[in-house]
C-alpha cells in the first residue's frame, strides 16, 4: 500500500493575501526577518489582520541556529498566539515551524493555526514537513521531518516577489529545478508526486530565465512561484536526492546559498559505471543493484512498508527472489543487524537507530557486493551513531563486505582502510587515515575539521611540544606526551 496525503489549503492568484482575513480579532505572531520587517512588505500581511493582536520575531536571520529557534519557541509560548504567519523565503519558514512544534511543547494546550507566505519562489517550504537548522558551533545541518511541521495554509501571492533581486531569483529557481529533477527520479515516486514533479519542471524550465530577466512583477514569477510549491508537494511525498544531501553539508559549512549550491552540484556530464554497467541505462538497473546496495540520511525515505519484516523483503522480491530464499535473505539480514525481535513491529513505531538497522538490513537482504553509506549517521543520536558503524564494521569484518561511507564526521573515517577528502570538486588527500590526517594544516585551509584527537595534537604541537605529526589515537597521543620508561 502507498500512501500520497496533502494538508496545506493552498491559496494562489490575485490577491491570495486576502487569506488572511480569516484571522481577523486573533491572537497572531508574525514570524520573518529584519529586512522584510523594514521593507513594507510585512506592512501588507499586517493589513490584513484587522482587528488582531499582533507580536512580530523579526529574528531570523539566514540557516537558523538551534540557539535562534530556542529564542523562538520560548517567545512564542509566552505569547500564546492563536495562529501563526511565517513571512519571507526559506529560513523565517523553518524558523516559523520549529518555533511552533517546540513552543508547543513548552505550553501546554498551544496550538496555533499556521499560515505560510513565501516571499521567494525555491524551497516549497510552505507545503513541506522539512525544517533544516544550524548547529553554529559544528557548522553542521540538521533536517528536521515530520508531518507535525506541515502548515495549516500556503500562501502565494506572486506580488510578493515583485522586488526580488535576480540573483535570488536565479538561485531560489535553481532549488525549484533540483526539487522537481530529485523528486521525479526519488525512490518513492509515485504517480501523484510524478505529476506534480513533472509539472513544476516545465513551468521553472519555462518561467526562470523571463523571471531573472524581468523586474517587478510579471507572469514569469507568478509561475515559478507556482511550480515551488509543487515541486516541495513533490518531493515531500517523494523524497530528494544525492544532491541535496550534499548542498545541504556544503552549506552549513560555507554559507553558499543553498540553490546555487544544487546548481553547481547538479551533473551535467559524464557517466557512473558499475562493473561496466552505466548506471544511466535503464535497463541496467536491477543488475546494478545486485552489486550496490545504498543506505541514505533519512532512513525514513527508504521505508516502504508498515511491517519490518516486508520492508526488509521489499528489495529482493523486486529482483524476483524466490519466496523460500527471500525469507532466509530477511531472517539472516534483520539477525545481522539485531532487528529480528522487531520482524512484525511498525517500522514507524522504532528509534531512528533501529529505523537505519533496517534500511541496511533491505540492502543486506539484496546481497550486494558493496554497500555505500551516505551520511546514514547524521540523523542519528551517539548511541544509534554507534549501534550502526558496528554493524557497518562487522559486514565489512565478517562478510568481507565493501563499504563506501560518505561522512562529516571525521571520527568516523579512522575507522576507514583508506580516505578520500574532496573538496570544490577536486580531490585534496587520499590515503590511510593516519596519511590524511597528519596534514592538519592542509584539511584545515580547506575548511575541514579533523578528529577530535588529531586537532589535539596539533594545538599542542603549535605550543611547542615535540609530538609526532601522524598521532591520531588517544593512546598515541598519551605516550607521545608521557612516554613509559
Amino acid at each position: 500500500m502507498e500512501r500520497f496525503q496533502l494538508k496545506p489549503t493552498i491559496y494562489f492568484g490575485p490577491d491570495a493575501l486576502a487569506a488572511l482575513d480569516a484571522l481577523a480579532g486573533k491572537r497572531v505572531m508574525v514570524i520573518t526577518d529584519a529586512f522584510l520587517s523594514s521593507s513594507g512588505l510585512l506592512d501588507r500581511v499586517t493589513a490584513r489582520l484587522t482587528g488582531c493582536t499582533v507580536e512580530r520575531f523579526t529574528e531570523v536571520v539566514p540557516d537558523p541556529s538551534l540557539a535562534l529557534v530556542a529564542r523562538g519557541a520560548r517567545a512564542l509560548a509566552d505569547f500564546r498566539p492563536e495562529a501563526v504567519v511565517a513571512f519571507g523565503g526559506g529560513s523565517p519558514m523553518d524558523c516559523a515551524k520549529a518555533m511552533v512544534e517546540f513552543g508547543k511543547k513548552l505550553e501546554a494546550g498551544l496550538a496555533p493555526l499556521f499560515y505560510a507566505v513565501p516571499t521567494t519562489a525555491g524551497t516549497g517550504s510552505e507545503v513541506t514537513s522539512f525544517a533544516v537548522l544550524t548547529d553554529t558551533e559544528r557548522g553542521v545541518k540538521y533536517p528536521l521531518v515530520d508531518d507535525a511541521l506541515l502548515p495549516d495554509a500556503a500562501v502565494l501571492d506572486a506580488s510578493l516577489l515583485a522586488g526580488v533581486p535576480p540573483a535570488v531569483t536565479a538561485d531560489t529557481g535553481m532549488d525549484v529545478l533540483t526539487h522537481a529533477a530529485e523528486a521525479y527520479v526519488a525512490k518513492q515516486a509515485s504517480p501523484f508526486s510524478d505529476a506534480l514533479a513533472e509539472q513544476a519542471f516545465s513551468l521553472a524550465y519555462e518561467h526562470l530565465k523571463p523571471a531573472y530577466e524581468t523586474a517587478g512583477e510579471s507572469r514569469a514569477k507568478e509561475n515559478m512561484l507556482l511550480a515551488s510549491c509543487m515541486a516541495g508537494m513533490a518531493f515531500n511525498a517523494a523524497g530528494l536526492g544525492l544532491c541535496h544531501g550534499l548542498a545541504h553539508s556544503l552549506g552549513g559549512r560555507y554559507h553558499v546559498p543553498h540553490g546555487r549550491l544544487n546548481a553547481l552540484l547538479l551533473p551535467t556530464a559524464g557517466h557512473v559505471t558499475v562493473e561496466g554497467m552505466d548506471t544511466a541505462v535503464e535497463g541496467n538497473t536491477l543488475n546494478i543493484r545486485k552489486k550496490v546496495g545504498m543506505v541514505f540520511q533519512n532512513p525514513d525515505n527508504q521505508i516502504v512498508t508498515t511491517i519490518v519484516e516486508e520492508d526488509v523483503a521489499f528489495g529482493p522480491e523486486n529482483l524476483g527472489v524466490h519466496p523460500e530464499e527471500i525469507r532466509r535473505r530477511v531472517n539472516e539480514a534483520l539477525k545481522a543487524v539485531g532487528m529480528e525481535a522487531y520482524a512484525r513491529s511498525a517500522p514507524h513505531m522504532l528509534s531512528g537507530g533501529q529505523k537505519q538497522r533496517i534500511a541496511i538490513a533491505g540492502m543486506l537482504a539484496m546481497e550486494p557486493e558493496v554497500l555505500v553509506l551516505d551520511e546514514a549517521t547524521a540523523m542519528l543520536d551517539p548511541q544509534g551513531r554507534r549501534e550502526v558503524l558496528d554493524i557497518v564494521g562487522r559486514l565489512n569484518r565478517e562478510r568481507g563486505m565493501t563499504v563506501v561511507m560518505i561522512t562529516q564526521y571525521m571520527e568516523e573515517a579512522l575507522a576507514a582502510d583508506r580516505v578520500i577528502v574532496m573538496a570544490d570538486g577536486r580531490l585534496i588527500a587520499q590515503g590511510t587515515p593516519r596519511e590524511v590526517f597528519s596534514r592538519g594544516r592542509e584539511l584545515r585551509a580547506n575548511g575541514l575539521d579533523l578528529p577530535p584527537i588529531a586537532m589535539l595534537r596539533d594545538k599542542l604541537i603549535d605550543g611547542g611540544m615535540n609530538i609526532p605529526a601522524d598521532v591520531i589515537t588517544a593512546e598515541e597521543l598519551a605516550e607521545a606526551i608521557c612516554p613509559l620508561k
